[in-house]
């Protein structure tokens, strides 16, 4: 898992930093912009790893108060933490729209933005959060073709739901939380591997036919690496635990520092390298000070029964 949250934190850093300093103008740009593809394996990972902790915790819906408590506590301490930054440095303070973004309330309105370009996925993490924590006991205990069928039914058809702001809302990236679910449940052996891998390629071919080739192929190779993809080392293992603080402070470091080091007029390679280090160097340090007591305080609050 370390190995798609390694891969998918530092393409996206990656696809953004090349933006900052105009590496888009050169031919490596077009391969570069692939990068934004991370999101999508955040939300293939998402769609497996949190209904799996619920699953393993016995969770029940009596409990789900307590577990958006704990994803809040686990998420948000670093979000509020980038948009104080963002306000000190820009000075552009909103009283109202710190709440739209700390509640992910962004898509609903018309008046106000994201803090942070890439708050928008964490908007659709929550939303995810929501339907999981009110509908995994279905997922556990209810009629496995049924459950298929709905799972199906919704990553086949949310892309193409037309809703305002369409972005912003999960429908449009079901079909990636989908590969997540159904790989969760080959993992748990609800299906068997060989219906589970069809179900797969069977996804993957739809996506491929009716929206992209990449888009199918995305989420199928998510799932894969999930379900056969076990190797660790020290590399992934850290990339792998700073991915989110690297994902939250890119944007505002990157775009400072490339600002900066333009200056320097490096060779654009090997300014893109550097960035790449500050930017993780950063990115640890946000680790250490926000992101690693946040998940130590969230840890606090158990959703176990029994």
């Amino acid at each position: 898992m370390n190995v798609l949250r390694a891969i998918a934190s530092m393409a996206v850093c990656i696809v953004h930093l090349h933006y900052f300093i105009g590496l888009n103008a050169y031919p490596v740009s077009k391969l570069l912009t692939y990068g934004q593809q991370g999101v999508a394996i955040f939300f293939v990972v998402s769609g497996f790893i949190i209904p799996y902790s619920l699953w393993n915790s016995n969770y029940t819906i009596r409990n789900f108060f307590r577990y958006l408590a704990r994803r809040s506590l686990r998420i948000d301490p670093p979000v509020l933490a980038i948009i104080m930054i963002t306000i000190l440095i820009t000075h552009e303070f909103n009283i109202v729209r710190i709440l739209y973004n700390i509640f992910y309330l962004v898509p609903f309105s018309d008046s106000y933005k994201w803090y942070n370009g890439v708050f928008w996925t964490l908007g659709i993490e929550f939303q995810f959060y929501l339907i999981i924590g009110l509908t995994i006991g279905l997922i556990i205990n209810k009629n496995i073709k049924v459950i298929v069928f709905f799972i199906l039914l919704i990553s086949m058809t949310g892309y193409f739901i037309q809703l305002k702001n369409n972005y912003g809302f999960i429908l449009h990236s079901a079909h990636y939380f989908g590969f997540g679910i159904l790989t969760l449940l080959i993992y748990k052996k609800r299906i068997s591997i060989l219906y589970g891998h069809i179900l797969l390629f069977g996804l993957c071919f739809f996506l491929s036919c009716s929206i992209s080739i990449l888009t199918g192929c995305i989420g199928y190779f998510s799932a894969l690496a999930i379900l056969h993809l076990s190797f660790r080392n020290i590399i992934t293992d850290y990339f792998g635990r700073i991915s989110y603080s690297l994902y939250l402070t890119h944007p505002l470091a990157g775009f400072y520092l490339a600002d900066y080091l333009k200056h320097f007029q490096l060779n654009i390679y090997l300014l893109i390298l550097i960035l790449v280090i500050l930017c993780t160097l950063i990115a640890n340090l946000f680790y250490a000070a926000i992101e690693r007591p946040a998940l130590k305080f969230s840890k606090r609050i158990s959703i176990k029964n029994g």
